[in-house]
């Protein structure tokens, strides 16, 4: 089983991402959810977790410094940018700091089925 956690400031956004993964796919388990990037701090280092999705706007720490952060930390969880921001600053930012993919709110559910099986391919080799 492979854990996600979910930072959001945005509770539907992360109600709509949770469900979607627990009706999609039998892989995948949400094992928690943040409000902002010092939440989800706490939670990766509890958890360990294969895939963090997170907002690239939230109070307190945004999801861009929140990467930086996890990387400094040494941890290796692949990242998804969720954003309601179609600017490319943010997408080339969200790449340069590692994420996998940047996805525009609202995301069409193939978008994230894609790259949940995406992610899945490459973890299982």
């Amino acid at each position: 089983m492979y854990k996600v956690v979910i930072a959001d400031d945005e509770y539907m956004v992360k109600l709509g991402i949770r469900t979607l993964i627990e009706e999609s796919t039998d892989r995948f388990s949400v094992v928690g959810e943040a409000r902002n990037g010092q939440e989800a701090i706490v939670l990766v280092a509890e958890h360990h977790p294969n895939l963090l999705i997170t907002d690239v706007r939230m109070p307190v720490m945004d999801g861009l410094e929140l990467i930086r952060t996890i990387r400094k930390q040494g941890y290796q969880t692949d990242t998804v940018i969720v954003s309601g921001y179609s600017d490319f600053t943010y997408a080339q930012e969200a790449l340069r700091c590692g994420a996998v993919d940047y996805l525009l709110k609202p995301f069409e559910v193939d978008g994230l089925i894609d790259v949940l099986n995406r992610l899945q391919r490459k973890w299982e080799g």
